[in-house]
């Protein structure tokens, strides 16, 4: 159904956050054009974790490095360095509890904001499109 969802909107890399799998599953998916380039997965806790999700043909570089900053609980990330683009990725996850300024979840009784994209590139530089699938209890941010 997600690789269904990539294909069809023409996705070429999709970053995850809170995949809720503790027990590394998440890289036995069969995803068609797709692969998991890279995951985190919380060993100690439930919830959260991060994956990096590209199609088949992309070239990419794990780095690790970044991987190994992760904290359960409190930052999880995974990072890919596209090499022909000059281009690094990282899907970070912070759990409710990180401050940020304006809340991209709402509820009855609390407003969170736990999905955010920050950039350091001029932003007519690349194509970048989000879709809000109906999955989530969070608001899209563009």
């Amino acid at each position: 159904m997600y690789s269904q969802f990539l294909i069809e909107h023409s996705v070429e890399i999709s970053c995850i956050i809170e995949h809720w799998d503790p027990c590394g599953l998440l890289n036995r998916l069969s995803l068609g054009e797709y692969r998991i380039a890279d995951s985190y997965s919380r060993q100690s806790s439930n919830h959260g974790g991060t994956a990096i999700i590209v199609r088949k043909g992309i070239d990419y570089l794990k780095l690790s490095q970044i991987e190994e900053l992760s904290v359960e609980n409190h930052i999880e990330m995974v990072t890919l360095k596209i090499p022909h683009e000059n281009l690094n990725i990282l899907c970070i996850y912070r759990p409710p509890s990180a401050v940020f300024r304006e809340a991209s979840r709402y509820t009855n009784t609390s407003e969170t904001c736990i999905d955010n994209i920050f950039l350091n590139i001029d932003c007519s530089s690349y194509l970048s499109r989000t879709f809000d699938p109906h999955l989530s209890d969070h608001c899209v941010q563009e």
